[in-house]
Order: C-alpha cells, then sequence, then structure tokens
C-alpha cells in the first residue's frame, strides 16, 4: 500500500459571491457561468506570477473551477486537485483582505465558504471497493470536447471516458498517453438510460464556445473492477471537470 496516497488530498472550496443572477444578467450580459474567465483571472493574479507561469504551461491544470446557481444567487467552486495548488491557488484567495472581479464592479471580502476533502487513497480504493453501476452525471456548467480540431458538443461515453482518464494521468502519473483498449473497453460496457441535455454557449474573450449542459444517465455493465474504475473516474471528475477548459469555468461535474 502507498501510504502517500492517505496524505494527498482533492479539495473542493465552495464560495458564496455576493452576486445576483438577475443582475449579472440585466447588468452585464452575462450568465452565472460565463464568470468563470474572469474567476480565473482573479486566481491568477492572487497566485503571484510564479505560480501563474507555471499554471500555464500544464496539458491540464491541477485545478478546476466554475459557478454554480444556488436560488438567486452564485456560488464559485474551486477544485484543488493537489495540496500544494491549494497552498500556492485556493488559499491567497481565501486569505484575501478584499476581492474583485475585472469588469463586474465593487470589490468584496469572502464571509465564509465550505469545503469537501477526499484522499487519492479513498478514491482508489472505490476501484475494488464499490458495486455502484447506475451513475447520473449532471453537466452543471457548459461542456464540449475537441477532437480533430473540431468541438464535440453531444457527449459519449468514450468521450468522457476518455478525458478523464488523460487528466487523471498527467496530474497525478505524468503519463500523456491514454491506452485506446481500455477507453473502448469501458465504453463498450456503459450503456446510456436516459438523458435530458440541451445546447449552449461558453463565453470566452468575446467568442462563444458551443457546448451542452444537462443529465445523462449510465449503466455500467461488467465485472465489479470496471464498475469500480468508472466511478473512480467520475468521482475525479467532480473535482478536476470534464471535457476542455475546465480551469476557465467549462466542464463542472456532478455525479449522482
Amino acid at each position: 500500500m502507498d501510504r502517500r496516497l492517505e496524505k494527498e488530498f482533492l479539495i473542493s472550496t465552495r464560495i458564496v459571491l455576493p452576486l445576483s443572477r438577475d443582475d449579472l444578467l440585466s447588468k452585464h450580459g452575462l450568465r452565472h457561468w460565463d464568470l468563470g474567465p474572469l474567476l480565473q483571472g482573479l486566481l491568477m493574479e492572487h497566485a503571484g506570477t510564479a505560480c501563474a507561469g507555471r499554471m500555464h504551461g500544464m496539458p491540464f491544470n491541477p485545478y478546476s473551477q466554475h459557478c454554480e446557481s444556488g436560488g438567486d444567487g452564485i456560488v464559485w467552486v474551486v477544485n484543488a486537485l493537489t495540496d500544494e495548488t491549494y497552498d500556492s491557488l485556493v488559499r491567497p484567495v481565501l486569505q484575501a483582505s478584499e476581492l474583485r472581479i475585472k469588469k463586474i464592479g465593487a470589490p468584496f471580502r469572502i464571509d465564509g465558504f465550505q469545503e469537501a476533502r477526499i484522499t487519492r487513497r479513498s478514491l482508489a480504493d472505490l476501484i475494488h471497493g464499490d458495486n455502484t453501476s447506475r451513475f447520473t452525471l449532471r453537466f452543471v456548467t457548459p461542456t464540449a470536447f475537441k477532437s480533430g480540431g473540431t468541438y464535440q458538443t453531444i457527449p459519449s461515453t468514450r468521450l468522457v471516458y476518455q478525458n478523464l482518464i488523460m487528466h487523471y494521468g498527467q496530474v497525478f502519473d505524468a503519463d500523456h498517453e491514454v491506452d485506446p483498449d481500455t477507453v473502448e473497453y469501458l465504453a463498450s460496457h456503459t450503456l446510456i438510460a436516459r438523458y435530458s441535455l440541451h445546447s449552449c454557449s461558453f463565453l470566452v474573450s468575446g467568442k462563444r464556445i458551443p457546448a451542452f449542459m444537462g443529465n445523462m444517465t449510465v449503466n455500467v455493465e461488467g465485472p465489479q473492477p470496471l464498475r469500480g474504475f468508472a466511478h473512480m473516474l467520475f468521482r475525479f471528475g467532480e473535482f478536476g471537470g470534464v471535457g476542455i477548459k475546465t480551469s476557465m469555468g467549462m466542464g463542472g461535474l456532478s455525479v449522482g
């Protein structure tokens, strides 16, 4: 057993922003998820140039962030995939005496936040210790994949698995390769039971990226380790996001 996995955490921080969804739309023409790129800029501003430069050069960032709707309010979710990322990226924002979102308006302070943590050991234990076979994937912010230079705005289990395996491997194992046989085996044993999806877009630098949001329920068939591996990947996706531009606010994922 690798004891290091028991000391390595993935940390999700939920911050209630002092913003109204209605005001954001009427005054700024933005939907709540369009705050993502602006909030990424806020993170980089407080992280410092060295950290921001290091993050910029990574194929997959060791964090994700997005905005969710909470009644009429907005909840900013920042997920750190490593302790180092939390300390260098998230903690400075939580400890800042004042924050300002560019293009939005007045400065504000964080009055409170909630955190959820999971160890890498707990994540890995799902592979051999879990029998769940039915999962509902909730794409809570605009989500898209890119394949062959083209945006893919209709989700498939193959695209989901391929992206999650690649992201996990590059963050934790420095592995840039994805075994296509593993992806195909997972996809061939995963059936889409129901879905409720709709087209949408995500605003980046004045351009709208085509995407989708909504729910997709899948059944994973096959031996227990296969179902456990799928569960581990989906659970990782709640922290890492799924698809493209997860550090800018796309690909927010919730699993039920």
